[in-house]
């Protein structure tokens, strides 16, 4: 019977939506929730704009498409040099070996590249949340 109660509480209530504005945005953000009253919370998080980005994070991201095409060139020359796959080995286990070995070379410059890209991400996420906390209003202290 508590729990009934509980249960019955609870679908009652609606969570309200953190709201922040940030300075030049013609809306208010929403940390968390989405922007319509009374909804549940969600993960998906807030859109970054231009502006969270830095000139060295753009930076980075050029020289890290550049290496992973350079990687992929580099393979592509190395192991396709007619433009299609030639295996070096005659067994098939060996065949299967050495393909195993070429998508584990280029797997790892993506999973690098995603990394770092991620980490790039996080720092502009990080950048946006400083600056649209920045414009929450400090509760008056008594």
């Amino acid at each position: 019977m508590i729990l009934n109660n509980l249960v019955q509480r609870l679908s009652r209530t609606r969570p309200r939506p953190i709201s922040t504005h940030v300075a030049g945005a013609s809306h208010p953000q929403t940390l968390g929730h989405s922007v319509e009253c009374g909804t549940r919370p969600t993960n998906d998080p807030p859109q970054l704009s231009a502006d969270d980005y830095t000139p060295d994070d753009l930076a980075t991201v050029h020289a890290l498409v550049t290496s992973l095409l350079a990687t992929a060139a580099a393979t592509a020359t190395r192991h396709a040099p007619s433009g299609a796959w030639e295996p070096r080995a005659d067994s098939t286990l060996d065949r299967l070996g050495e393909a195993s070995a070429l998508l584990d070379d280029l797997s790892r410059a993506v999973v690098r590249g995603r990394r770092e890209l991620r980490a790039i991400d996080t720092r502009a996420r990080e950048r946006f949340y400083t600056r649209a906390l920045s414009h929450i209003p400090r509760p008056r202290s008594y």
